[in-house]
């Protein structure tokens, strides 16, 4: 199924890494200016954990320790540039909680989630 999806996608694969990063800085940007709370240090969190590649920083530490042979083709992100279902699943996750931890903080009596899902259940 990888394989068809990066075939079908060819030149476009890389989108799906593209949109995820615009997304994920959206939210941070929307984050800058609210009070330091739980809610939105848990939403950060997931928004910013994608800021930095962790396997392509592990490589660069491995080549300046000797570890490993010096590369030039070695380009961050190699994972989530060519999954583009892995990028949608993580842009979900983070509007995912950028949702529940928003209606926490909105609504601390969690009255409006129960009122939400009703809705949503009778809709």
């Amino acid at each position: 199924m990888y394989l068809d999806i990066v075939q079908g996608l060819g030149e476009s694969v890389g989108r799906g890494y593209e949109q995820f990063k615009q997304e994920s800085l959206k939210i941070q940007k929307a984050l800058v200016d609210l009070p330091k709370t739980a809610e939105r240090r848990q939403v950060l969190q997931v928004a910013t954990r994608w800021n930095h590649d962790p396997i392509y920083e592990t490589n660069q530490s491995m080549m300046d320790f000797g570890a490993m042979a010096h590369s030039d083709d070695n380009a961050a992100f190699p994972f989530l540039r060519r999954n583009p279902i892995y990028c949608g699943l993580l842009i979900h996750h983070t509007r995912s909680m950028l949702h529940v931890n928003g209606v926490k903080a909105a609504a601390p009596s969690r009255g409006l989630m129960t009122t939400t899902q009703l809705y949503q259940a009778l809709r």
